[in-house]
């Protein structure tokens, strides 16, 4: 079975730059926490990551 993300890797990111900063932000903090974070939330699999 395919991963849901890649249906969408050929497809540009037409986000603004800001936005992505913004998300990296909150993709790093969830990186760093992660351990943290596990304590209170049941993960599937991992924090995501990009393919």
């Amino acid at each position: 079975m395919e991963s849901p993300t890649s249906y969408f890797t050929h497809l540009p990111d037409t986000r603004i730059e800001q936005c992505k900063e913004h998300l990296n932000a909150i993709e790093d903090y969830g990186k760093a926490k992660e351990a943290w974070l596990r304590q209170y939330l049941r993960y599937l699999q991992s924090v995501f990551q990009r393919p």
